[in-house]
């Protein structure tokens, strides 16, 4: 049952009446407001017995108001209920849910629901009230044999299934139809690996290009791309040796519009962690640091990295995201590598340690880098 709270209120500039002010709370569009007359005209403060006989007038009145609207609301939202299409209510709930969760989450859910699910279910006029498992089931099928992996179908359902939980929290549906579907489980990703022959040529090769930065950096420690290229100057500490790992840069589709996402970790996150600084990264990055001021000197006003991130070109301008996801299967492939994802690197740099060191070290270096990180390295 949806309940309505009144309050009295006046617009004398514009009307001599009080109004009710009625409030609800709609399942699906949230904070609902409207404005009724009461018909009791406002008496001035400075007549005290006649104000206040007008104003508790015009309370009583808008009790009733909001007594009357109350029954009416109810009896005919039932009604609405039942015929909200199943469709309409994802674009409301999404609507719903953007003011209140990341950018990159709503690029998600964007993308997979007015992408995907949307075409798929509106041609089918599924009413909320009438969806069922069977029909959701097929919906996974047929992305299925679409071709879609396992990882892919799981994300749909993800945001299939928490939409309808807010439909059988507000009582606009009785169960959440998606608690039952089979789905198939995705498979666990294998690394590629190189060997410590193929990954010297590598990382010689990849000198000077326009993403050395990011990969010499995410080889030795295994970052995710949006944690390197999330990677400032004043997160490097050469004093105490150690480099830290507090913000990130990323990027989502946000109303059909490619956004660039930078944000800091909270340091009570998983993510938000502390490495001790390798030798030869520690000498990287103090000889990267000073060509970057040289270059600052080059360029001048022109040089645009105010914001102090690492990953920069010879401009300053920061290293984005989709330019890394381009290039570097791009320069595997022109100069015969193995395809290998961008986080395996960290792998191969184990295999190279072994080849250059005994097992025992590596291992209490690998050993040493999990005490500083919350989350399993070996994770893809």
């Amino acid at each position: 049952m949806i309940k309505v709270t009144v309050s009295l209120q006046t617009k004398l500039e514009k009307s001599p009446f009080y109004y009710a002010v009625l409030h609800w709370i709609d399942p699906i569009k949230k904070d609902q407001y409207k404005w009724k007359s009461t018909k009791v005209r406002y008496v001035d403060e400075k007549q005290k017995r006649l104000h206040n006989k007008a104003e508790q007038e015009a309370e009583n009145k808008a009790e009733e108001i909001r007594k009357t609207f109350e029954e009416e609301l109810n009896k005919t939202s039932i009604d609405k209920r039942q015929e909200i299409l199943f469709t309409d209510y994802l674009k409301d709930w999404l609507t719903s849910v953007s003011n209140v969760l990341a950018e990159t989450t709503i690029g998600g859910y964007q993308s997979n629901i007015n992408s995907i699910i949307f075409p798929y279910f509106e041609p089918k006029k599924i009413k909320l009230s009438e969806i069922t498992t069977l029909d959701l089931q097929d919906f996974y099928d047929q992305q299925y044999k679409l071709g879609k992996s396992a990882r892919t179908v799981l994300h749909y359902h993800n945001n299939i299934h928490e939409a309808l939980d807010k439909a059988r929290k507000t009582k606009l549906i009785v169960n959440n139809p998606a608690d039952d579907c089979q789905l198939q489980r995705p498979k666990q990703y294998i690394p590629q690996i190189y060997n410590s022959s193929e990954l010297k040529a590598f990382l010689e090769k990849i000198a000077d290009t326009d993403i050395e930065i990011p990969v010499m950096i995410a080889s030795f420690y295994g970052l995710r791309r949006e944690e390197v290229l999330g990677l400032k100057w004043n997160r490097v500490d050469f004093e105490n040796n150690t480099i830290t790992i507090a913000h990130v840069v990323t990027v989502t589709t946000i109303n059909k519009k490619r956004v660039v996402v930078k944000k800091d970790i909270p340091k009570n996150n998983p993510s938000y962690r502390t490495f001790p600084l390798m030798p030869i990264i520690r000498d990287y990055l103090a000889e990267l640091k000073v060509k970057q001021e040289e270059n600052k000197k080059i360029f001048k006003n022109s040089y645009k990295n105010d914001e102090n991130y690492v990953c920069v070109n010879i401009e300053g301008k920061l290293i984005e995201p989709d330019f890394l996801t381009r290039k570097f299967p791009k320069f595997l492939k022109e100069n015969n590598f193995r395809k290998i994802r961008f986080h395996d690197l960290r792998h191969s740099v184990g295999s190279m340690l072994i080849s250059k060191t005994s097992l025992r070290q590596v291992q209490e270096w690998l050993r040493t880098l999990k005490c500083f990180n919350n989350t399993n390295l070996y994770t893809p």
